[in-house]
């Protein structure tokens, strides 16, 4: 029998307790690669949408969410921020754990690694994935002028607890510490190849009015 209709508690102890929580606006073309790369990591995602977003994005995910035997949550509403954004999606969460990509975003892990600092790190409030820039999804050219090719840290595995949320508007600046480490997981980012030049301009429109002088604008929490 098909776990989705064991109904949600038999479910969640099925899969990890870990919400998969994104955001986004227009993401039909990726959002599959996205939630196959996770798949059998999490028990449920969690999708914020923008208001503005028109194409079946969300009706892919809930279908894909469907057919394996995930728990699937969504809303539609006018962006403010990525901050709030995030924070909104993080509230529709019910595990234990938030976990974060965008659409633009794949994730490489080892699952025994996620099981261990789940379970085995009762002090760690929030984990840190490096992230690595790509040129082409066959993953053989990076973007050039990275060192050794990792464009950051970025926390993506943290405590759902109502004390944890994003505190500025444009980066993700979570209001708690992260511990980063290398092994076992890494983020591969797309966005080099996903976005037209439109896109950019759109997305760099945002980031002006949401920080000053590239130090990002607080959220009132």
């Amino acid at each position: 029998m098909n776990p989705y209709f064991l109904g949600e508690r038999v479910l969640k102890m099925l899969k990890l307790p870990i919400s998969l929580c994104m955001i986004i606006k227009n993401e039909e073309k990726y959002i599959l690669n996205v939630l196959n790369s996770v798949v059998n990591m999490v028990s449920e995602v969690v999708i914020m949408e923008d208001e503005d977003s028109k194409d079946a994005s969300i009706t892919l995910a809930k279908t894909f969410c469907n057919e394996n035997s995930l728990l699937f949550k969504h809303r539609k509403c006018e962006f403010e921020s990525f901050g709030a954004q995030r924070n909104r999606a993080i509230e529709l969460a019910t595990n234990d754990w938030i976990f974060v990509l965008d659409g633009d975003e794949e994730f490489e892990y080892d699952i025994e690694t996620v099981k261990d600092r789940i379970e085995n790190h009762p002090s760690v409030l929030s984990w840190g994935a490096p992230r690595i820039e790509w040129l082409n999804l066959e993953k053989t050219e990076f973007v050039p002028g990275l060192p050794a090719n990792i464009h950051n840290f970025t926390t993506r595995l943290y405590r759902n607890r109502p004390d944890i949320r994003y505190t500025a508007k444009a980066h993700s600046h979570l209001s708690c510490p992260t511990i980063n480490v290398h092994d076992g997981w890494m983020v591969h980012h797309f966005q080099y190849i996903y976005r037209t030049q439109e896109g950019w301009n759109i997305k760099k429109e945002l980031y002006k009015k949401l920080a000053v002088d590239g130090n990002d604008l607080k959220l009132d929490l």
